[in-house]
Order: C-alpha cells, then structure tokens, then sequence
C-alpha cells in the first residue's frame, strides 16, 4: 500500500510506512508491540501504492483534526490517515485492534497468530468527549507509583503513556507525594526525571497532570501539600511549594484535592483556594485546575455559606471561576444508583445534582470516578468486579440522557491493575469515544480474537458483573465480601466510615431475635446464593494453541470468577458461624466450612500471582520502601489472603476462646 516501492521490496510481516514527520510518533508505538512482523518505515513521499507482497499500512496525515482518524482498506492494504499527533496513533491502534491486537495493559499486549485483510469501517472516527483521561492514584503502592514518582526504570512510564493512547485516551496525571519538600538531592532527581516523562508525553501528545492537595491538615497519605501552617503567610507557603513542582515541568493540570474527612471555616477554605489558583496561573500561566469535590456525608463536614448547606467540597463553586470541578465518586458505585452507605451517604445525589446542573448550565465541570477503590475493599481482598464497568457504563449513559453531548471532561481514577482492572480502565476510554452502546461490548471486544474460549470467557464476565449489580449494589452485599483493617475499626468507633459498613461480631453477637431474622433473610440467605451462582458461571476449556498472553488474560478472569466464589461462601460459612454462636449452636462446623474455604482460595491466589500481567513482584511484598504511607505493595493484603485470615481469627477467638494473633491488614 504504501512505499515508494520503486524496487518492490519484499516483506514476510506488515510494513507500516509513514512520512519522517510522523515517524517518531509511530516509534514505540510500534517497538512496545513487540511484534516483529511490523516494521515501521519512513519514507520522503508516501503514496498509497500496492506493496509487493501481502498486507502494507500507510499512515498519513489529515490536517484537517488533530484527533480524527480514517481508516481505508484497497485491496490487501490499508491507509491510516490520521490528525497530528494523535489522530494518526488512534487510527493505527484502530486498524491493528480489527486485524486481532488487543491492548490489555501496559505490558501485555496481544498479539494475533495469523494476520490476514479484514473489513474495516472506513467513516471518519472522533472522540465525543474532550478530555479522556486516567488518574493514576500514587498515593497508593501501585504499579503507576513505580513508573511515575519511584522513577526507577523510566521505560515503565513510557509504556503506561502509550497504552493510554493505544486506548484512545488523551490525558494521564498522577499524584504528587511529600518526600519532594525536604529532601533536595531527591527533589532534584525526581524533577530531571519527570521533565522527561512530560516532554515525552507531550511529544506523543497527551496532556499531563499532577495531584497536589491544599491543607496539610488533611493529608492522611503523604501527599504534596500547599499549606502546613494556616493563617501563617499562606501566599509565601503556597509559592514556595508550587516552586518545587513547577519549574521548568510544564503541566498542563494541576489537580487540586483538599484531603478527606477534614471541614475548614468557609470564607477561610475560598480563600486559600483562590490564593492557590492565583499562584498556579502566575508560575504555570494558562494551566487548568481542576478541584475534586469529594465525598463524605459526615456531619463535621458540612458548612453553611450564603444561606445553603452543603459539604465543604462543594465551596469551591464560589472560588476562582477559572477553577474547574469535578465530582468524584467511590468504588464502583455511580451517580444514579443505590451507594450503600459508602461514606455515609445512601446516594451519591447532592453530587448529581451539581455535575448535571453545570452540564445544563454549559458551566465547566468534570466526572472523577474511580475503577478501584483498593483499601480493604476490592483488589487487596481479592475481588474480580467487572461490576465497576457496569457502573461506569450506566453514569456515561444517564448523564448522557439528562445533558446530551455535554460531558467533555471524564479521567477515571486509577488503584492498580492486576486481577482485571485493567479492564475498567480501557473501557472507560472506549466509552468516551462512544464505543460500547451496552457495557457488555467492552467485555466481548476485549476477549474476541480469541475464539470461542474469548467468547465464552466474556459471557462469563458479563455475567459476573449483572450478578455482582443485583447483589453487591442492589442488595448491599458489599460490606461480605469487602474486608476492614485495624484502622477502619478504629474510624468506625469514632464515626468515620468510608466503605459500606457491616456490624461488628460484638454486636452481631447481641441481635436480637428479629435481628437475626432480618440478618439471615437480607444477609445470609441473598449472599449463599450469590455464591452458587457465581460458581455455577460456565468456563471454558482453554486449547492449547492459544498463546501465552491469551492464556494468561482468560485465567485472570477464570481466577476472578473463582475467587469471587471463595470469597462469598466464606463469608456465609464465617458469619452463620457467628448466628449460630448467637442462637446458643455449635459454631464449629460452619468455622471449618469458612476454613476450608480459605484453602481454596490460597491455591486461587497462588496459581493468579504466578502469572500477572506484569511480573514485577513489588506487587506482593510485604516490604517496599516508597513515598507512600503504605511500606508494601498493593497485592501483599491478597497475596496473604489477610483480610480473609483477619476475619477467621476474630471469629475462633470470639467464639472459641482463643487467643490467636489478629493480623491488622494496614502498615
């Protein structure tokens, strides 16, 4: 299709030619694949022409866009004409998805067997929204904290760019951490190395960001604040710490977070907002900052101002207009369903209400879920929710129905990416272009190269995720099968819930006879048989021919379903433990059913953790010197099943009298 083929070279794989403009944009792009089939040429004067042999693709470039794409086939080849610098890397990650690539996570792309001509669509192709982007959430021992802040390889988050492009995304920003303000020989290191992580970025085409928060008073995770000292020269404080992030590092966002769980007097907080955005736009003039409105339905954080209550996230609506919100929500709950009592709130309406009244208004606003929550509640337990892309799906679809087309600005918020959460990811980007009318397509376009097996794995999966939106969101079943660490024990007795809350044993213990009753119809019983239909969920014999990358992708998802399975007949085995100590019975038996149990899901975890996607093993240790509070990777709680074992010993020494050691699952 394309050369210049005045000798009619002959290839064995698939030439992708292109204009030397365009060719550094094409580089890794094409490297990271890791296919050697696909050989990347730059030519002077590209012309669609027939190549000598089998399949070309020709990438050219349409001047009128900048992230369209169009994709043509004649004969056995095929041009890519593309906007600069993004338009033509969608177009060609478009192509290669229809001749069977997948591009799952940052390491593990797949790759087809065979490549023959497909049929493509060849209508031009544009992004319905503007800004489509993935948060990488650094505060939390990640595998985006390795790449981004750690810095120890700088190839890790050069894939981790690509792959967001690959994925039709636009925008990447992580969070800012505090070992930066006191330690200069690190802060030095950390700036050379960043200054070239935005400088690629930005060469490839994304737009970059960085999480900072406000008050120190409510930093929990040792993030980068602005203000220590309240009240005490705040303009000196604020200047001098955006310095140290700001020099000659050109983001394009400066994220603005206030922490959690903290109020401030109202007029004060405005203040000291605005003093920070005026800041921002005089060391990085133009940059946008968006504000996070957080949740939190906790009486200690709602003010009053200008005769409205609210919670003191939403003050920002009265800061700099230049200040853009963007509503964050938790877990996999979304803005129009059930939120289960996550951070005391029975749903997330106060935050709808704003999000489509701005939308409606055509005032500047953003959407800021996330797709793991990671703390005690999915990956660390561990859980395999395709629920999230669920819930995802239907917040894309109802804000969609209530403000057509006014969305422009969604980065989804990111905790980690081993058993399936890539998946919530890359689908979120996809409905962002409109791709995926049903949230099941994203499930059967990931899986489809891979023949009946990726069929019917992908029908398991959307299965899973309509069983786990009945019973985790419709029933609140989510505190069973999430877990609590010593922490949250010691929040919950000072009010402070994040998670859906369950009862303690102690009070388990004293229910009362109708108690129990309720217990059992709305628990017990809902969750035994969300367990068998978990487990009834057919899967399918892999065949031995399929790759590697393919294998490993199907058994993530086996794995998931199976743990999914483990977990909640531990959970009915556990807690009718607990009934029945209540009721005068034997506990023992249904302890041994829970232990028994948890057998199996060791040998779940150890065959998954075998075989991640990425085999970085700082995923699982107990032991990981970072700038994180937290000193261990973010699967060490699941690869010791600690959350499981927690609850068991709890249980035996309540019940059975004995005094074993209760891990704590934190720090």
């Amino acid at each position: 299709m394309l050369l210049l083929l005045s000798c009619f070279r002959s290839y064995e794989g698939v030439p992708i030619v292109t204009t030397p403009a365009i060719q550094p944009l094409l580089s890794d792009f094409v490297s990271f694949i890791g296919d050697d089939r696909l050989e990347l040429l730059a030519v002077d004067h590209v012309e669609p022409v027939q190549a000598a042999q089998g399949m070309s693709i020709t990438v050219l470039e349409d001047s009128s866009c900048t992230e369209c794409f169009q994709v043509q086939r004649q004969g056995e080849d095929y041009v890519v004409y593309g906007g600069l610098p993004l338009g033509v890397q969608y177009g060609l990650a478009s192509l290669l998805e229809d001749l069977g690539y997948r591009f799952w996570h940052p390491n593990s792309t797949y790759i087809p067997t065979n490549l023959a001509p497909v049929e493509v669509d060849s209508t031009l192709q544009s992004p319905k929204m503007a800004r489509r982007g993935i948060h990488l959430h650094t505060l939390h021992p990640i595998e985006g904290l390795e790449a981004m802040w750690q810095q120890e390889d700088p190839s890790r988050a050069r894939h981790i760019m690509d792959w967001v492009i690959k994925n039709g995304g636009n925008h990447l920003q992580w969070v800012a951490l505090d070992d930066i303000i006191n330690d200069s020989d690190r802060r030095t290191a950390w700036q050379t190395t960043t200054r070239d992580h935005l400088g690629y970025a930005h060469a490839r085409g994304l737009t970059t960001g960085l999480g900072i928060q406000l008050f120190g008073s409510g930093n929990l995770q040792l993030a980068f604040d602005l203000v220590d000292s309240p009240g005490i020269d705040e303009e000196t404080q604020i200047r001098d710490r955006l310095r140290m992030i700001t020099e000659d590092l050109p983001w394009d966002v400066l994220n603005l977070s206030f922490g959690e769980f903290s109020g401030a007097d109202p007029e004060k907080f405005i203040a000291s907002t605005n003093l920070a955005y005026r800041e921002m736009q005089a060391q990085l003039p133009g940059v946008d900052v968006p504000a996070t409105i957080h949740v939190g339905n906790f009486e200690d954080l709602r003010v009053s101002y200008q005769g409205q209550e609210m919670l003191y996230y939403f003050l920002v609506q009265f800061a700099d207009p230049g200040i853009r919100p963007w509503i964050h929500t938790v877990m996999y709950y979304n803005l129009f369903d059930d939120a289960g009592g996550a951070y005391l709130h029975e749903e997330f309406d106060e935050h709808r209400a704003f999000l489509l009244d701005h939308l409606k208004a055509d005032q500047p606003v953003g959407y800021f879920p996330e797709s793991a929550y990671w703390v005690a509640f999915d990956n660390p337990i561990p859980l395999y929710l395709p629920v999230y892309l669920k819930s995802r799906h239907v917040d894309f679809t109802e804000i969609e129905a209530a403000a057509p087309g006014k969305l422009q600005d969604h980065v989804l918020f990111s905790s980690g990416w081993e058993w399936g959460y890539w998946q919530q990811d890359i689908a979120t980007l996809r409905y962002a272009w409109g791709k995926d009318p049903a949230w099941e397509d994203s499930l059967r376009f990931y899986f489809s190269p891979l023949g009946d097996a990726g069929n019917q794995t992908a029908e398991a999966a959307i299965a899973l995720g309509e069983l786990q939106y009945e019973a985790l969101i419709g029933k609140r079943l989510a505190p069973w099968l999430a877990g609590r660490d010593a922490v949250m024990d010691i929040g919950d007795s000072a009010g402070i819930l994040s998670q859906p809350r369950r009862p303690t044993i102690e009070e388990m213990l004293v229910f009362t006879t109708e108690e129990r009753a309720t217990f059992h119809t709305d628990v017990l019983i809902p969750l035994a048989q969300h367990a068998a239909d978990v487990r009834a969920l057919t899967l399918p014999t892999l065949p031995d021919d399929l790759s590697p990358t393919g294998k490993r992708a199907l058994g993530e998802v086996a794995d998931g379903i199976a743990i999914d399975a483990s977990r909640a007949s531990f959970a009915v085995s556990l807690w009718s433990s607990v009934m029945l100590a209540a009721e005068g019975e034997d506990p023992r038996n249904a302890i041994a059913a829970a232990e028994a149990e948890l057998e199996v899901a060791r040998g779940i975890v150890a065959r998954r953790h075998a075989d991640f996607n990425d085999p970085n093993p700082l995923w699982t240790v107990e032991s990981w010197d970072n700038a994180t509070i937290y000193d261990y990777g973010y699967l060490a709680q699941s690869h010791q099943l600690c959350f499981w074992e927690r609850e068991r010993v709890q249980v035996r020494n309540r019940l059975l009298g004995e005094s074993g050691s209760i891990p704590t699952c934190v720090l």
